[in-house]
């Protein structure tokens, strides 16, 4: 799994994501501190202002704690997109690579009987073939 890692990952991206979680997780730890400040010195205290300063300070790390969470799902999202288009291109390339032999070996080989068409429609369909067979009967 390292291998394939050093190959499909990009290293600035997975930085990025990893600092924007790092710091989501600091925001998301520091406001029960906040809190429990801002009921202890505040509302006990009857300290209006600092009630004020405190939730002005919540309301600051919580944006902070969203604006990282977003910069995480970006670069996160944008990672796992871009590995599994290096993985389908790796795999495709090293498909090309096969022989007739090779590829025999994994069942009915296409190209082996000329002029027929093989369709394959997914059981997900659930019966609804319009879109496949119109693309099967184009390729004949």
């Amino acid at each position: 799994m390292l291998k394939i890692a050093r190959k499909t990952l990009t290293c600035w991206v997975t930085c990025l994501a990893s600092l924007f979680l790092l710091v989501q997780v600091a925001c998301d730890l520091y406001l029960p501190t906040v809190t429990a400040n801002l009921v202890d010195k505040g509302i006990i205290g009857k300290n209006l202002p600092y009630i004020w300063q405190t939730g002005g300070k919540m309301l600051l790390v919580s944006a902070l704690g969203l604006r990282a969470a977003f910069g995480n799902i970006y670069f996160a999202s944008h990672q796992a997109m871009q590995v599994g288009q290096r993985l389908r291109a790796m795999l495709f390339a090293k498909v090309l690579t096969f022989s007739d032999e090779e590829i025999s070996r994994f069942g009915l080989y296409p190209a082996a009987l000329p002029g027929k068409v093989f369709c394959y429609r997914p059981a997900s369909f659930g019966g609804h073939h319009s879109f496949i067979d119109a693309l099967c009967h184009a390729a004949l």
